[in-house]
């Protein structure tokens, strides 16, 4: 999706929550060439966000410190973007929680623009479930 919204959209704009390691980004066209004009990395783990201005920061990556909630009382903050996705966070969240996230989500896209996000699985054991707020 990165590549193709890059190729797609002259200077993209792209946001990830719960980035991890940012593995995707290796797979990346894009990223590698420098396509993405900005790029916003965001992980509540300064550690994982460390590895990310490591090994992507010379790529143009920028990262950001934050959690669910300062991202959604602060969405504003971060700009507007083509494309943003988050996967990981949502197998953690209720859904008043999760609803608000996909609301900061999409208030911080660009209008015609790409949001990407995942639910967690309702076959998931409810012992493996937990309710961040």
């Amino acid at each position: 999706m990165i590549d193709r919204v890059s190729s797609s959209t002259s200077a993209a704009h792209v946001l990830t929550l719960g980035c991890g390691h940012l593995r995707e980004a290796e797979l990346s066209s894009a990223v590698k060439e420098r396509r993405v004009e900005r790029f916003v990395a965001v992980d509540r783990d300064p550690d994982t966000l460390r590895v990310v201005r490591e090994k992507f920061g010379p790529l143009g990556i920028e990262t950001a410190e934050g959690t669910v909630n300062e991202l959604i009382e602060n969405a504003d903050k971060l700009g507007r973007f083509d494309f943003v996705y988050a996967a990981g966070p949502y197998d953690h969240l209720n859904r008043l929680t999760a609803t608000r996230l996909t609301e900061a989500l999409f208030s911080c896209t660009r209008p015609a623009r790409i949001a990407l996000t995942s639910q967690p699985s309702s076959t998931r054991p409810a012992s493996k479930r937990s309710s961040i707020e």
